[in-house]
């Protein structure tokens, strides 16, 4: 009851206050004790809020705070929270902080039709996220956690379709590496004759050199 009353008077400007260090945690603490559909109704009023929600999930105390949220509130609670973080989550993962929101988001979302968002979003942003500093840690987090699932055949596809820019660049290349780990000996074969990556033998570029020695392709050129 007396948390009920300390929501109702919060509850418009819990996003705003979140991005405050002194008030994150008191309002951790607020999330963790709710227990109630009320509460939760509560909690997600002003973090609904598109906007709102972007501005905090990429502020290192709201973060904190969005996470909170994500792993203690049930999905079937957060429909509108999960349909407005589905849309920021590239522009989320191209953060430090964000980045750590959107692979909590993914652990504790099971809703199919917001999987199906995420992956058009990465589809029409892939190259994008794949060389930008933190965005390629999303690509390689959805490449492991859906190895085995379909969703992960689309991953797995687009990789593929870019392998040959992606392993020339620094960021882009670490998805490369978590690729060709997942590969049978049999498609490392069938990765190298369709790219034809004998071709990159004589580059200096660190970035392909390590993914070649990771094929078992690379050769020393001879100084002599």
């Amino acid at each position: 009851k007396d948390r009920i009353i300390i929501l109702e008077e919060l509850s418009p400007y819990l996003s705003e206050d979140c991005i405050n260090r002194h008030a994150a945690y008191s309002i951790e603490t607020l999330i963790n004790c709710s227990e109630s559909e009320e509460e939760y109704k509560l909690i997600l009023y002003s973090f609904n809020d598109y906007n709102n929600l972007y501005f905090a999930s990429l502020d290192p105390n709201g973060v904190y705070v969005i996470q909170k949220i994500i792993t203690k509130i049930p999905e079937h609670f957060r429909e509108e929270f999960n349909i407005n973080f589905t849309s920021i989550i590239g522009f989320a993962s191209k953060s430090k902080y964000g980045i750590i929101t959107a692979k909590k988001f993914l652990d504790y979302t099971k809703d199919k039709d917001l999987i199906e968002r995420i992956l058009i979003l990465i589809r029409n942003d892939f190259i994008t996220l794949a060389n930008d500093k933190y965005g390629n840690y999303l690509i390689q987090y959805l490449l492991e956690k859906w190895a085995d699932l379909p969703e992960g055949k689309e991953i797995k596809e687009l990789i593929l379709q870019n392998f040959k820019i992606m392993f020339q660049k620094k960021y882009s290349s670490f998805i490369c590496e978590i690729y060709i780990k997942l590969l049978s000996e049999d498609e490392k074969i069938a990765l190298i004759k369709t790219l034809g990556l004998d071709e990159f033998n004589n580059t200096n570029n660190q970035h392909v050199i390590k993914i070649m020695k990771l094929l078992g392709i690379y050769k020393k050129p001879n100084k002599y």
